[in-house]
């Protein structure tokens, strides 16, 4: 084996960091309970089946949707666009919640009354599937019932080093950057 770069010891603090270089989506999750619409931003989705089709996001165990999402049982996934990092900032703030946190929000109820954001790329609307504890978070596996896109031509906001940013223009004309899915060249790992 090689030579290992000096590396710093696990904290709290390094392991943001270390994944914070790894560029994730935005989303706002919303949800309806009894008092209204709630929501909350995250950038730990992953789609994990096609059939069924499931998602998951996860959530800390302290923040208050972790118990409202379990109670109520549904969610909707809303992928923000470029256009909405003040709206995901605004859903990632800690003091506002309820109508507050809706005030002057574009969106329509969904699958289960779930809120759809006007302006996403994509929205999924999911029941609630099951519950993993994982440390100090909980995953919430969603199945997915209603699929909602949004406008082709919008770009996403993406975090980065704990900054919410947007994608610069493509690498330019290269061939591999263009296959389609399909393409016996196109290989992921």
């Amino acid at each position: 084996m090689g030579d290992h770069p000096g590396g710093e010891a696990v904290s709290p603090r390094a392991f943001r960091t270390a994944l914070g270089t790894f560029p994730t989506g935005v989303a706002i999750v919303t949800f309806q309970t009894g008092d209204g619409p709630h929501g909350m931003t995250v950038n730990s989705l992953v789609s994990l089946s096609l059939d069924p089709p499931l998602i998951g996001i996860s959530v800390d165990r302290r923040a208050r949707s972790a118990e409202l999402i379990e109670r109520v049982g549904r969610f909707a996934v809303n992928v923000a666009s470029a256009g909405q990092r003040d709206l995901a900032v605004r859903f990632a703030t800690n003091g506002l919640r309820g109508e507050e946190l809706f005030a002057g929000v574009d969106w329509t109820p969904g699958y289960g009354g779930a809120p759809i954001l006007a302006g996403c790329l994509a929205a999924v609307d999911c029941d609630l599937h099951s519950i993993l504890p994982t440390g100090d978070h909980l995953l919430y596996l969603g199945e997915v019932r209603i699929v909602h896109l949004g406008p082709a031509h919008l770009s996403p906001v993406v975090f980065h080093r704990s900054t919410f940013t947007g994608l610069r223009a493509p690498y330019g004309d290269h061939p591999f950057l263009h296959l389609p899915p399909s393409s016996p060249d196109w290989a992921m790992s």
